[in-house]
């Protein structure tokens, strides 16, 4: 019975990061990281640049064209369509 409070208390206490970091903006990171896109290179290359990628789940930065390609960091070269709607 206990360990059901505890998971209901860790349930709870998620929802409302959740709900908080939401609501002011704030992104937990969380474990997992990635190699983003610079803000100064995408808005040199004509792109709208997204500090924070709520489809990968972690603070990813990248950018997007105006057709909604996505730019490839490594190779910068507009790559297929991003599943991303801003």
């Amino acid at each position: 019975m206990q360990s059901i409070k505890k998971i209901d208390y860790l349930i709870f206490f998620l929802f409302l990061n959740l709900l908080i970091s939401s609501t002011f903006g704030f992104v937990d990171c969380g474990i997992l990281k990635c190699e983003g896109v610079e803000r100064e290179v995408c808005e040199n290359m004509g792109g709208r640049f997204y500090p924070y990628d709520p489809t990968v789940g972690a603070c990813c930065s990248f950018c997007l064209s105006k057709d909604g390609l996505q730019l490839n960091a490594y190779t910068l070269e507009w790559i297929s369509k991003s599943t991303f709607e801003p």
